[in-house]
């Protein structure tokens, strides 16, 4: 009796490991659901303003960088629903464990019963129950006896319920394997559907590069013209933050001198200048996606919205410059101690110089031609990657 009380303990402690993995891999699950819904969100607008790029008849190298975003969107889906399908079989294998350890207990429950019903069916046909009772010696041993039958059919139903129990256990992790099978099945179709349009849209781009390299010449002087602006943006933001450098030299602040500044422990929970859209270009040195023999310059991030779009202030701050550069169209800086923030490419713009501003204060809109907007922070003189300092929460959603 001992030993089967052992092997029901191990047995239902197996089956509460068994449990704990299926509960993680749910919340694990519900991770990779939202996040394969936001990728599906921003292709669903990359598509969009490609038909408008297309529609408008924009720049090829414009039109390529957005394909090139769409393709590395459409392959992070893909390794998103990869993780899934992998999650899937994990979670179908535990379930497998699962049916069968609960199998293993109901077996053991059922000969233990038929066990209990054969010794009460020998106990009925070879002394009967009120015999047995009444033969007691002494009125100690009757209530003893009274006491041990009482037990016997407790235990007996206990037994009993703890068989329909497991037999309902075992009915949800059978629909439980259907369901996974189910879904592993949707995956798998998934998968092989967007391997489709991912091969569709990379023909497309082929196509596009082929169209530029035909063209390589006037993009080529393209690029330089670009590379002007981006030196004359440069110059100019240099020059704001050494004006403003020299009239806040006379006070200047222990928090700013050791680097702890409020701006300074933001890093990595900044809000985003704009609330929709994605990154088209990356900060730093980096080889151009279809000219491979060119490298350009990037340093902030061009972040693709729509015309209209609101430009908010990411940190409060004064507006130290807002000045007109040929190639970024309206550009705004804001100091935040001996951190700047640079919003270029501009439409319009709503604050001045000198003006004190709070976070999320609105700064302009983006141009319905151009609805890019370039974004730089700097430390001092020193370019920093802007997307170490945006929240990763917000930055979900471009």
């Amino acid at each position: 009796m001992k030993y089967r009380s052992v092997i029901r303990g191990c047995v239902s402690v197996a089956f509460l490991l068994l449990f704990f993995p299926l509960l993680v891999a749910g919340q694990e699950r519900a991770a990779l659901e939202a996040e394969r819904k936001r990728i599906l969100s921003g292709i669903r607008q990359l598509n969009t303003k490609l038909q408008q790029t297309r529609a408008d008849k924009r720049e090829l190298l414009e039109t390529h960088a957005l394909m090139v975003v769409q393709l590395e969107s459409r392959q992070q889906l893909l390794d998103n629903l990869s993780q899934e399908l992998y999650l899937a079989d994990s979670l179908l294998a535990v379930v497998e464990d699962e049916i069968c350890v609960v199998d293993m207990e109901i077996s053991g429950l059922d000969a233990a019963y038929g066990a209990l019903a054969r010794n009460a069916f020998r106990l009925r046909l070879n002394k009967d129950l009120h015999a047995f009772v009444l033969s007691a010696v002494s009125i100690n041993d009757l209530l003893r006896r009274i006491h041990y039958i009482r037990r016997y059919e407790q235990y007996r139903k206990k037994q009993a319920r703890s068989m329909l129990e497991k037999q309902e256990v075992l009915s949800g992790l059978i629909q439980s394997r259907q369901k996974q099978r189910e879904e592993k099945a949707v995956f798998l179709e998934t998968i092989r559907d967007q391997k489709v349009l991912m091969e569709e849209e990379l023909a497309k781009q082929n196509l596009l590069v082929v169209q530029i390299q035909k063209n390589e010449k006037d993009l080529l002087k393209a690029i330089d013209k670009e590379e002007e602006s981006r030196k004359k943006l440069d110059g100019l933001i240099a020059g704001v933050i050494s004006r403003s450098s020299a009239v806040t030299a006379a006070a200047p602040k222990a928090a700013t001198a050791s680097g702890n500044t409020a701006f300074a422990r933001s890093r990595g929970k900044l809000s985003w200048p704009v609330s929709e859209g994605f990154v088209l270009r990356k900060f730093g040195k980096q080889k151009h996606p279809t000219l491979r023999r060119v490298q350009v310059v990037n340093n902030g991030v061009d972040i693709e919205s729509t015309g209209g779009r609101s430009v908010v202030g990411i940190f409060a701050g004064e507006v130290v410059g807002v000045q007109f550069v040929p190639g970024y169209d309206n550009t705004v800086i804001i100091r935040h101690d001996n951190f700047y923030t640079v919003y270029s490419n501009l439409s319009e713009v709503l604050v001045e110089r000198g003006a004190k501003l709070g976070a999320g204060a609105k700064l302009g809109s983006l141009s319905a031609q151009k609805p890019v907007l370039h974004f730089e922070i700097w430390q001092d003189k020193t370019r920093l990657d802007p997307l170490l300092w945006l929240s990763p929460e917000t930055k979900k959603q471009f």
